[in-house]
């Protein structure tokens, strides 16, 4: 097959009907694929469009353009010269084309892929050379994270790394370019290291939720997405650089097509390829699954398999959202008072998500032994959602007139305040924060402190007025004292503040104070209870009192005392919550009971089709989590909701 080398393109390219937009691309329907063949080509998940700037407050000099995993489809300069995919030279784009097949199937890789390709490495690259410059790497640490990068392996397909210039040589991101996948790999994961991460190297769980797509954020591995008619005649496959459009990062041609239309959700592998699945049987899942990426296997719709198709979205954002709702639903929690053979929550895996948040900043580093002694004296219970990357901790023994100055008389010296909250599940919005706050209710939280961001949406601040709804009132706040935190620490904080719609006219954000105000006989059915009524025994809204700032320390035990002096030793406020992030309706179980009212509806084929586990939603369903039945609850959280569509429900979490 001969490869189309010419600048000249055609004049008038196939048209596009999602003029390079992704909510536009029309959907199918699963009748008309009937007696249609298709092949799976296999995408990661990376962004496409909004350059990566970096991370916290540590901008890079050189924007690194997103050149899309799946959404390389639909960059405007792509849709406007036919362009549909790219491949890494003529062999690997003649098997795809070579296909006997109507189309191709863009199939999703796992989440963290792309930490291989080109533009990973770049972003990694130019991060580091971010933090040399702002002092993060200082002292010996380029030499240390340098080293480790040159250290020879026993692997032949990591030499070329024995001669990398450094990661503030003017010429890495040349050299990252031209290593093959397993050493970019290789250097992702010498950076990733816990030895490379104490020394100060890019957070890389960070810069990869950075980089992920949220459109299709939350999908599993293998799921089909949308379909490509590739063209075959003799010019379709293009010299990037030869043609005079943008060249890839990773890949040097642009396969020639049209996008033909999306799945109403994605698919399942096992459904779409259905007679191909079934004839391996009973083999080993992970040989099936390497043997389907490496076959890229044709296969025939029948009646049969179109059956399965999705005929309509359902409303839920993706697997990975349903999978932790009805985790939620069932109360399935990992927490550190199990030792991790049986299943606990390990030290080191918290303070690693700690660290690992976008509002890591915000939040009090607990490194694994603190977290170890604070276990170990009675004071700190970690949990986090199974199969999920949420996670909070209670803190016993709480006094926030030690903590901040801070007292009032419905406070003890004895609280159990909700911490450390962390969502690092950038494809469930609206799961997460209700997961949390409600878990820790029916735990014993008792009060929490979180900083009240201001914005044009949320004046008063998000989290104040969400914590509301659960049944928290706000006492007081603490105003915002930049002598605890270092420079760093401060620009990082607004940083992450003004991604939220905050900025500097506003005023720095100051730390709400906020009681539980349930009784404690409606702990234990918290759950059930904020999803039939929307907030458990949540009281009157009240109007924060701005705790004004002090110079001295005022005595412990002469009544209120709402100062916040300079001297108070902790005032970081200790999670606090940032791993709830701001949202737009200001009722928080709109989302958690819509899904699991929409996977409890599902049939275990459907399930199956849509990347969820039939047993998990036999399970929901046996505790009583259906649609009517046993839990109307479900029924009647969705009657309060149903004005909220998923797709612009910005709820928290």
């Amino acid at each position: 097959m001969t490869a189309g080398i010419s600048p000249a393109m055609p004049s008038t390219p196939p048209a596009q009907a999602h003029s390079g937009d992704w909510s536009k691309v029309p959907t199918i329907n699963p009748d008309d694929l009937i007696g249609k063949s298709v092949f799976p080509i296999m995408a990661d998940l990376t962004e496409t469009g909004k350059p990566y700037t970096g991370i916290d407050s540590d901008q890079i000099k050189h924007p690194v353009p997103l050149q899309g995993g799946p959404g390389y489809s639909f960059i405007p300069i792509n849709t406007q010269h036919g362009i549909v995919w790219a491949v890494q030279g003529k062999g690997r784009g003649s098997f795809k084309l070579g296909k006997d097949a109507d189309y191709a199937v863009v199939t999703t890789m796992n989440p963290d892929t792309h930490q291989s390709n080109a533009t990973f490495s770049n972003a990694l690259i130019r991060t580091a050379m971010a933090h040399a410059k702002s002092g993060r790497l200082g002292g010996n640490s380029l030499q240390t994270i340098n080293d480790m990068i040159r250290s020879p392996t026993a692997d032949p397909n990591h030499a070329a790394l024995r001669g990398f210039p450094g990661l503030e040589h003017p010429d890495a991101e040349d050299f990252a370019k031209g290593l093959n996948f397993e050493s970019r790999k290789r250097l992702t994961d010498v950076l990733a290291s816990p030895k490379a991460q104490e020394v100060g190297a890019p957070n890389v769980n960070k810069i990869t939720r950075r980089l992920l797509d949220k459109n299709f954020a939350g999908v599993n591995r293998s799921q089909a997405l949308f379909l490509i008619k590739l063209d075959k005649s003799a010019n379709n496959m293009v010299n990037l650089k030869a043609a005079g459009l943008p060249e890839h990062h990773s890949y040097d041609y642009g396969l020639k097509g049209t996008v033909v239309g999306k799945f109403h959700h994605p698919v399942a592998a096992q459904t779409l390829w259905k007679t191909w699945f079934d004839r391996k049987g009973n083999q080993d899942p992970n040989h099936v699954r390497r043997a389907f990426d490496l076959e890229l296997p044709v296969g025939h719709i029948t009646p049969e398999i179109a059956a399965l198709l999705p005929r309509h979205p359902k409303d839920m954002q993706s697997p990975q959202a349903a999978r932790l709702a009805l985790h939620t639903a069932l109360d399935n929690w990992h927490h550190t008072d199990d030792s991790v053979k049986e299943g606990g929550l390990s030290p080191t895996v918290m303070s690693n998500a700690l660290k690992n948040s976008d509002s890591s900043s915000t939040l009090s580093q607990y490194s694994p032994e603190k977290i170890k002694e604070m276990i170990k004296q009675g004071k700190f219970k970690g949990y986090k959602l199974r199969d999920g990357e949420v996670y909070f901790g209670l803190k016993k023994g709480t006094d926030y007139g030690d903590d901040y100055g801070f007292h009032h008389p419905e406070l003890t010296n004895n609280e159990t305040a909700l911490t450390s909250v962390v969502n690092n599940e950038p494809g469930a919005k609206g799961i997460g924060g209700p997961a949390v706050v409600l878990k820790a209710i029916k735990e014993g939280a008792t009060a929490l402190d979180a900083y009240a961001v201001p914005s044009a949406k949320h004046p008063n601040g998000f989290l104040p007025d969400y914590y509301s709804h659960f049944g928290f009132k706000e006492l007081g706040r603490v105003p915002f004292d930049p002598s605890y935190h270092s420079p760093q620490k401060v620009e990082d904080m607004k940083h992450e503040w003004r991604n939220q719609g905050w900025d500097e006219s506003m005023g720095m954000p100051s730390i709400a104070i906020m009681k539980w105000k349930g009784r404690d006989d409606d702990r234990y059915d918290a759950l059930r209870r904020h999803l039939g009524t929307g907030s458990p025994n949540s009281g009157p809204k009240t109007a924060p009192s701005v705790v004004k700032a002090a110079r001295e320390r005022l005595g412990r035990g002469v009544g209120q005392n709402v100062a916040a002096p300079q001297n108070a030793p902790n005032n970081n406020p200790a999670g606090n919550l940032g791993g709830i992030r701001n949202g737009g309706p200001s009722r928080p179980s709109s989302v958690l009971g819509r899904t699991i009212s929409a996977a409890t509806s599902m049939s275990p084929q459907d399930a199956t089709t849509f990347g969820l586990e039939p047993d998990l939603i036999s399970k929901a369903k046996a505790a009583g989590f259906k649609r009517g039945g046993k839990a109307k609850n479900i029924e009647r959280a969705l009657s309060l909701t149903s004005l909220y569509s998923l797709g612009h429900d910005r709820d928290a979490g």
